[in-house]
């Protein structure tokens, strides 16, 4: 969920930087900046060529071996099911 919060927070400053929430150009920059994060995870060869975490506990945090296949998984969920509906679904997991 941290990778997912980072990329909100990159989301949001586009949000605000294009007008804020409640403007169109606003709420389309946050959904841009979220499908591109989508679209620039998917496409790296980093995402698919390895194990998320590395094998002991030093390599947890370093920048290559962040979780992002998580969050990107979580960038695909928000899309399949919409915004309303995957934030209902992350405050209530299973």
């Amino acid at each position: 969920m941290a990778t997912l919060g980072e990329y909100l927070f990159v989301a949001n400053n586009a949000q605000t930087a294009a007008g804020g929430p409640s403007t169109a150009a606003g709420r389309a920059a946050f959904e841009a900046s979220l499908v591109n994060q989508f679209n620039t995870n998917y496409a790296s060869q980093r995402l698919w060529t390895g194990a998320p975490y590395g094998p002991h506990a030093g390599h947890a945090c370093s920048p290559a071996a962040s979780p992002t296949r998580p969050g990107t998984a979580y960038l695909a969920l928000r899309q399949i099911l919409g915004a309303t509906t995957s934030r209902g679904s992350a405050a209530h997991p299973a």
